[in-house]
């Protein structure tokens, strides 16, 4: 079984940049406080990656936007999921009598 390699990066603008290129978001997650998302190594997307940091690549405005309005999607529900999981720590935390541990 081949296991697939993972091209990793914490940039918001180069992952929108390879959406936007054809290529597929595969993982996405917190590192702390940045979002890390993770597409298929190989090749093409190499050649992408350096077309964007050279300033080389290009791809269809709307495209790009509809990318950057996606990612920003997913940000915001990783963010609402960590909220939605602090808020049940703190209301198990200050709903539980001292010395208690929540169920």
């Amino acid at each position: 079984m081949i296991q697939t390699q993972i091209y990793e990066n914490k940039d918001f603008y180069l992952s929108a940049f390879l959406m936007a290129s054809g290529i597929d978001l595969i993982s996405h997650r917190r590192q702390g406080s940045i979002t890390v998302f993770g597409f298929e190594k190989n090749n093409t997307v190499q050649k992408l990656v350096d077309q964007y940091y050279t300033m080389e690549g290009s791809v269809k405005p709307m495209i790009y936007g509809r990318s950057i309005r996606s990612l920003k999607n997913i940000l915001h529900s990783v963010h609402d999921e960590i909220s939605e999981s602090h808020k049940d720590l703190n209301n198990d935390f200050n709903h539980n009598p001292k010395g208690t541990k929540p169920i």
